[in-house]
């Protein structure tokens, strides 16, 4: 996390006052690639930056717990990552458990993913697999939710946010 969602999520407040979208299991990275190109576009829509500004940050959550520094960024350079399977996992980080993350300054979402390194644990997920979380609430979590339900081969769970980034800490 970055310092202010660290604090807004120990306070339980935006956004991680309400559910938080995450998949039962890793996903391919061409399907991880398609979810998120959705999310964004989706963001883009309701979130575009003559409204509000974007940022991102490494996600240390999960990992360590380490509290990064966010940066601004666009929705461009989002989708330049997800321009092909290969530029997403091109943008992995290296360590494990490590996130990339964007939210809008008004804290309406927080969208996280992951990419493992090529057959990291090829036994049961040979090839690149990753997977993400969507926090937020109202009409982006029923959009994103709607979205979701074209990957009916897969299963998705909502959760209570704070209860969730609780569980995950590796801090």
């Amino acid at each position: 996390m970055d310092r202010i969602l660290e604090i807004a999520w120990k306070q339980q407040e935006k956004p991680f006052h309400a559910e938080t979208i995450v998949p039962a299991d890793l996903i391919p990275v061409s399907t991880l690639r398609q979810i998120l190109i959705s999310i964004v576009e989706h963001c883009k829509l309701y979130y575009p930056s003559d409204y509000c500004a974007l940022y991102k940050f490494d996600d240390w959550h999960e990992h360590d717990g380490h509290v990064t520094d966010q940066h601004l960024t666009t929705f461009q350079d989002l989708h330049s990552g997800l321009e092909s399977d290969e530029s997403l996992y091109q943008s992995r980080h290296q360590d494990c458990s490590v996130y990339h993350a964007f939210y809008p300054d008004s804290l309406d979402f927080l969208c996280r993913y992951n990419i493992l390194d090529e057959n990291e644990e090829a036994e049961q997920y040979p090839g690149i697999w990753g997977d993400f979380s969507f926090t937020g609430y109202g009409c982006d979590l029923w959009e994103i939710t709607k979205r979701l339900r074209d990957y009916s081969n897969m299963t998705f769970s909502q959760q209570n946010s704070k209860e969730y980034f609780d569980k995950i800490y590796g801090g």
